[in-house]
């Protein structure tokens, strides 16, 4: 099926378009949602400007993502410049939908986009699953964004507020409608809006892009002490400066600190203030901005620090190579460790630890043409649930953001259009639809241990057998008894086959692939073991109880 493989290629775009003559098909949009939560029947509205509407019809044809044979169809339906097309989709999960316009039977147009099927958001949301929108850059509905959110699981946001909107004239302060409706809204939705601090304004003149003098350091303290008061306990998570990579930690970073930190705090004793933004060498994961800034005393002035580990195209589980770095490779869990192991050394003066905050991590899509090895749709999908994954098997409480929810733009060669779940136009990438399964399978569970001891690879591919041992292949337990998931996957992008213990009973054993239809469990082996191919897209085998 050309036209499946053509719009993987291509599906860092909106939907992409075919027309022999003055016809154009338009899914998607604010006003015409490609994402609902249950099986079941589904109705889309598709806008059709055609230059000659007389004898148009529209088909569809819905296939499973990544598969040729159609779940859905829908046929020689009369065209309006407003569509109703109603079809039943069988299970969660995500679609390939292809619309075809037709002129006395011959084709004149077609389009392609997805469309999810989520898990219904009746469960208990990931306190730690949090995505970046860009309301303060005027991007984003609110309602649609929120709902969205809200059904792929998000309990979290993170969005700025630049100091340039904040006080552009001296001592003059103003919120920005765009922010204050999105702190109003997103509790409606369940989700927590962190404010990320910074940037130069045109009030003051500075001869750097960061307060540098003691007058520009307390004007930016007294404007953050300002949003703190204004927003009281409807913004209690507070980031300073986004990536202040060129400025040295202890001279120019910490004296901010020390001025923003007590005034922040004096104006909501409650909140908790994030500091680094995410600054350092490759974002921070070898500790480049907060150890300096600890070992000058700067861990009274602070709740928290941010790192943004960006690893693409590298993949969660093993990263890339640290350089000059204190460890060996920057990859989830190895990065995790090290920083906590960090602050678990450098308590405050009360004895708590500060928390470690990762307020950005993502994959952008990839042109096909960018690498022999580009991060496409499916690798983008199965990052996002091992990264999150992986986050949570630490035990270390942390707060991840994705970067970001949506879709920058539409230029597939260009990296900052393409970090989106969902596209420009609101439909949905394969990375949302495994969030939303993620979240629902994963919810608020610990992680209960490694399932490798007793687990045997068994082929029949020749595959790396110390690959257990290595941490290669991830047999991993999120919750206890009768609460328990157990999530697998190759870390390393091969192939196995592994036999491995349950540890709930057989009988009680769903299994899910990455999006969240239903599997079929191989048959039960002595011990109340099983046997299951295992690859690089994550599974669940969950308790069907629970």
């Amino acid at each position: 099926m050309l036209w499946k493989s053509l719009f993987a290629a291509l599906g860092c775009a909106a939907a992409l378009t075919v027309s022999a003559e003055a016809v154009r098909i338009t899914p998607g949009g604010v006003d015409r949602p490609l994402i609902s939560a249950r099986s079941g029947e589904k109705t889309i509205r598709v806008k059709v400007e055609a230059a000659n509407p007389d004898g148009l019809t529209l088909d569809l044809l819905a296939c499973v993502y990544g598969e040729r044979n159609p779940v859905a169809k829908v046929l020689k339906v009369p065209a309006k410049a407003e569509t109703e097309l109603r079809f039943r989709l069988p299970s969660v999960g995500i679609y390939d939908l292809c619309l075809i316009a037709r002129r006395d039977g011959r084709e004149v147009a077609r389009t392609y986009t997805n469309y999810a099927v989520t898990p219904a958001p009746d469960y208990p949301r990931p306190d730690d699953f949090g995505a970046c929108t860009h309301f303060a850059q005027g991007k984003g509905d609110y309602r649609r964004t929120f709902e969205y959110m809200k059904l792929a699981g998000f309990t979290r946001l993170r969005d700025d507020l630049p100091w340039s909107g904040l006080e552009r004239k001296p001592k003059v302060y103003t919120i920005s409608e765009r922010i204050e409706k999105m702190v109003d809204i997103a509790p409606n939705y369940g989700i927590r809006p962190l404010l990320v601090t910074g940037y130069n304004t045109p009030a003051y003149k500075f001869a750097r892009s960061f307060p540098t003098t003691g007058e520009q350091r307390a004007a930016f303290a007294d404007a953050v002490a300002f949003a703190v008061k204004h927003f009281g306990n409807r913004v209690t998570e507070w980031e300073i400066w986004n990536e202040p990579n060129a400025m040295h930690p202890v001279n120019d970073y910490l004296p901010l600190l020390k001025e923003v930190y007590p005034k922040a705090r004096a104006a909501n004793p409650g909140i908790t203030v994030i500091s680094c933004g995410g600054g350092g060498a490759g974002g921070g994961p070898g500790g480049g901005m907060i150890v300096p800034i600890l070992k000058a005393g700067g861990r009274e002035f602070m709740d928290g620090f941010s790192i943004h580990p960006y690893m693409s195209p590298s993949d969660p589980d093993f990263g890339y190579a640290g350089y000059k770095s204190p460890i060996p490779r920057v990859e989830v869990r190895g990065v995790t460790r090290y920083l906590t192991g960090v602050t678990a050394n450098n308590r405050k003066a009360d004895g708590s630890q500060i928390s470690c905050w990762v307020t950005e991590i993502g994959w952008p899509l990839e042109h096909p043409a960018a690498r022999p090895d580009p991060v496409t749709e499916m690798k983008q999908a199965v990052y996002f649930a091992r990264t999150m994954l992986l986050f949570r098997s630490t035990g270390s409480g942390t707060k991840v953001f994705w970067y970001d929810f949506q879709d920058d733009g539409i230029d597939p060669k260009n990296k900052e259009h393409n970090f989106g779940l969902i596209r420009t136009d609101y439909s949905p990438k394969p990375s949302y639809q495994a969030a939303a399964f993620c979240a629902w399978a994963l919810r608020n569970r610990a992680f209960a241990g490694d399932l490798h001891k007793g687990a045997v690879i068994t082929g029949p591919w020749n595959a790396d057998r110390k690959a257990l041992a290595d941490g290669k292949l991830k047999i991993y337990q999120y919750g206890r008894g009768g609460d328990a998931v157990v999530a697998l996957w190759a870390g390393d992008n091969r192939r196995y086959e592994v036999e491995f213990q349950l540890p709930f009973p057989y009988e009680q054993a769903i299994a899910f692939d990455w999006q969240g239809r239903r599997g079929v469990l191989p048959g039960k082996l002595d011990g109340n073991r099983i046997k299951l191919p295992v690859d690089f897209k994550v599974q669940y085998i969950v308790n069907k109880g629970k």
